[in-house]
């Protein structure tokens, strides 16, 4: 008999892996207590074996990452975290020198606070706040112990980072990203409070990492300014020269330059799989690491970036592959081994009740290619089994072969899974991003395509196909169960917009004007965006459906699900609406993780039953 959803979401995580300075101790996120917290390992001289954890911070609220000090001697240690999922992050600061907690943005708890860099002596603190216009991200210089002072009063709407400080300090370089696809990079010298901007307004060019040389005279950065893909660069701060350093046939992400200077850390997304890989600066040699595992996996899923130690000689980073949960895992690039540092549970789940997903294509609206990973139970049937279409968020977020404790339940109890990364999915390259706007409804169209591709496929039943999308992919879940009703015989939606009116209304007023830049303007788009939202196509789903939604969700109103709810309520359809209590964008608690997804999987399940 399968084990119980209960156990698949015990399995934990472990992931935003950080060294002190000295490399004698590790800390890391991780879920195991039920919500994430830091937890801290000693190391042994070579960083391969830890000796013993110990969880450092405790409450009800989730930590979202954390920063040690990358000064020689400091053990210092900064988090984020929020409050019930609401997004409005604060930072708090550990000192081993000293008693308790010292929380550094107090009083601006009704902001958002986005992590920049320590300084290279561990006296200051860069990020950006939205504390003086919730519209608006401006940034800020913090001397530890001393009062925040702005550098950029920024007026223009758009998300501030990725930043990091020159290695004097007197500098910064920053990301405003005005859309998901349209960055700008500056200079700011802190000391005279000026600004440069070094890149042109209006172009659709990313900047996923930026980092100071070790001189200060130039940047490294991942862009696709004049290419498909990212690709590493070295920005000349004087000639404002772009250099490609790295490039491939894929994306390059999490570029970290290491402490000497002489290293480049990065991943190559080849088609949702991982590579990482190091260059030797000085001969353009590249190293690429022995990974734990000869299955697909993905590196640093939910890390910002690779973690080097204050030598350079040794790698952390998460690892996690559809097989294994998260865990944290140090490459060392002498003996150039890589070594599992923690041991994830997995529920007390076989290994081998796993499925390892396919690698697949289909033809999506207009014939354009869509990569999607299939899972199948592996075990021949003689009866069709059902399946289900997996919408991941975004818009641009791309389904990889990491683990996924859903999918791997949905199979193990016979269920087929099929993820496509639709158009608009991040690491296809430009040619694979969404047209904005009057296109929108086309990524509709290649869900339906993989329902009818899923149709096709021997031993799957025509007539027993469900859909899951989540955010965004929970709107795609809601449009295609209006559109395309004969195509279902099951939803599930979590935080799904149902209005793209009142859903851009009403989000987070820092998020509107960059999701308008996407979706299309309220002031010259309105009428569209009506006429594709789901909310006006209600009346025409006929599947059995249940929306989830976490209250305190900044990005998704929770009327998104409730107007819609109300709309469905007293159909002749099965309908269930669960606002989840102390959530965000994700459901982070354990808790309320078994309870959720104990009840959405029945409700699919029930619903996909033959006959």
């Amino acid at each position: 008999m399968a084990d119980p959803i209960t156990k698949y979401m015990s399995i934990t995580r472990a992931y935003h892996p950080r060294l002190s300075y000295d490399g004698s101790i590790l800390v890391f996120v991780s879920d195991t207590a039920g919500i994430p917290q830091i937890y801290e390992m000693p190391l042994s001289g070579d960083m391969s074996q830890p000796t013993w954890r110990n969880q450092i911070t405790r409450g009800n609220e989730r930590v979202i990452d954390c920063w040690f000090s990358p000064a020689s001697g400091d053990t210092r240690l900064i988090y984020a975290r929020d409050m019930g999922g609401n997004e409005n992050i604060q930072f708090d600061l550990i000192d081993p020198a000293a008693s308790g907690i010292v929380n550094l943005t107090a009083g601006s708890e009704n902001a958002r606070h986005l992590w920049g860099d320590w300084s290279a002596d561990g006296k200051q603190i860069l990020f950006a706040a939205n504390r003086r216009d919730a519209a608006l991200f401006d940034l800020y210089v913090q001397p530890i112990g001393e009062a925040t002072r702005m550098v950029w009063q920024n007026n223009d709407s758009g998300f501030l980072g990725p930043m990091a400080f020159s290695p004097d300090g007197g500098r910064a370089i920053v990301v405003r990203a005005i859309s998901r696809f349209e960055h700008e990079l500056f200079e700011i010298d802190i000391d005279n409070d000026s600004l440069s901007q070094l890149t042109p307004s209006g172009e659709r060019i990313r900047f996923a990492g930026v980092q100071f040389s070790k001189d200060g005279q130039s940047v490294y950065l991942n862009t696709d300014m004049d290419s498909d893909f990212l690709y590493i660069a070295r920005l000349d701060l004087e000639t404002l020269d772009l250099e490609t350093v790295a490039e491939a046939e894929w994306d390059i992400e999490h570029m970290t330059l290491s402490p000497n200077g002489t290293l480049l850390a990065y991943t190559i997304n080849a088609g949702g799989v991982s590579e990482l890989q190091v260059m030797e600066l000085s001969s353009g040699e590249v190293s690429t690491a022995p990974l734990a595992e000869d299955t697909p996996g993905v590196v640093a899923e939910l890390d910002s970036r690779l973690t080097f130690s204050s030598a350079s000689r040794h790698i952390a980073f998460s690892y996690s592959s559809p097989i294994r949960t998260a865990n944290i895992h140090i490459w060392n690039l002498g003996s150039d081994q890589v070594h599992m540092i923690t041991r994830s549970s997995h529920g007390n789940i076989e290994k081998a009740a796993f499925q390892l997903p396919k690698p697949v294509h289909y033809s999506g609206a207009g014939g354009l290619d869509i990569p999607a990973w299939l899972y199948h139970p592996g075990e021949e049937s003689d009866d069709p089994i059902p399946a289900v279409v997996y919408v991941c968020g975004g818009p641009e977020t791309q389904h990889r072969p990491a683990f996924n404790s859903l999918i791997q339940y949905f199979v193990a109890h016979g269920i087929a899974v099929l993820a496509p990364n639709v158009r608009g999915s991040s690491g296809y390259g430009k040619s694979h991003h969404l047209p904005d706007i009057e296109k929108r409804l086309d990524a509709v169209d290649d869900v339906s395509e993989a329902a009818h591709w899923l149709r096709e496929q021997p031993g799957i039943d025509p007539d027993r196909v469900a859909l899951y999308g989540e955010g965004y992919g929970g709107f795609m879940a809601l449009a295609a169960l209006s559109r395309y009703p004969e195509l279902w015989a099951a939803g599930a939606v979590m935080a799904g917009m149902s209005n793209l009116v009142s859903f851009l209304e009403n989000t987070s007023t820092y998020r509107q004007t960059y999701d308008e830049a996407e979706y299309g303007r309220l002031a010259s788009n309105r009428a569209f965006l009506e006429s594709i939202s789901p909310i006006h196509q209600a009346d025409k789903i006929t599947a059995p459906l249940m929306i989830v939604h976490g209250v305190n969700n900044p990005y998704v109103p929770l009327s998104e699900s409730e107007q819609i709810a109300d709309r469905l309520k007293g159909r002749a359809i099965p309908f269930e609406y669960l606002p989840v209590d102390d959530e965000g964008i994700e459901i982070a608690r354990r808790v309320n993780r078994r309870k959720i997804f104990g009840e959405l999987t029945s409700f699919l399940e029930e619903h996909l039953q033959s006959g």
